[in-house]
């Protein structure tokens, strides 16, 4: 239960920031970016639903990446929910929540580039230094809310910005306490986040909207 209300606490602190960044471009409405990419881990997810086999095709295993050279069970781990129907609809439900708010910050190629570089660098860290089996967006849309804090800490950022991006790293390094890998995603898109906002900003200037 704590665990899961700490990753609801990084949704709330990202979707606090975009909103005072963004304004009224975080609004419920359908753009081509955050449409694809939803579509992109719906579809296998939903599909993995009547076809089981596809979990165990596409989930991470770190025993079969390290010895049985399934490198790309890293990347494709996020394709497909490991929760059952109810875990599904929730993952499915969060994406479409987040990438609502980072395309407006990121733009979307970014947002593109920083979900799946979140992903790969989870997947290896859940491979070869926190070993753990399991498939799942989850991880994946936690690194992209707090990837949105993890820039706007690096352009210029007020004092709420620095004190919103300390929250949300010690919520990840709290989930990492309780053994919760989420807590790494959510470490790792702070990071990302503040890489990719200093290597390719976004085009528009993110200022603050009261």
């Amino acid at each position: 239960m704590a665990e899961a209300i700490l990753y609801v606490v990084v949704l709330a602190l990202a979707w606090s920031v975009a909103r005072s960044k963004s304004g009224n471009l975080v609004e419920l409405r359908l753009r081509p970016g955050p449409v694809v990419l939803w579509s992109l881990i719906a579809v296998p997810s939903l599909l993995a639903l009547v076809a089981p086999g596809l979990i165990k095709g596409l989930e991470r295993t770190p025993g079969l990446i390290t010895y049985d050279d399934e490198w790309w069970r890293v990347v494709t781990s996020v394709l497909v929910q490991d929760q059952g129907v109810v875990g599904t609809a929730v993952n499915l439900l969060v994406l479409a929540a987040v990438v609502v708010i980072a395309d407006p910050i990121w733009g979307t190629a970014r947002m593109f580039t920083v979900f799946a570089c979140s992903h790969i660098l989870f997947g290896l860290l859940a491979t070869y230094v926190f070993p753990t089996s399991g498939a799942g967006s989850s991880a994946a849309t936690a690194a992209l809310a707090s990837s949105i804090v993890g820039l706007v800490s690096v352009l210029e950022p007020s004092r709420r910005d620095l004190w919103l991006a300390l929250a949300v790293s010690l919520t990840g390094v709290a989930l990492l306490v309780l053994q919760d890998v989420h807590g790494v995603a959510v470490l790792t898109g702070v990071v990302v986040g503040a890489v990719v906002g200093v290597v390719w900003p976004p085009d528009r200037v993110l200022a603050s909207v009261p």
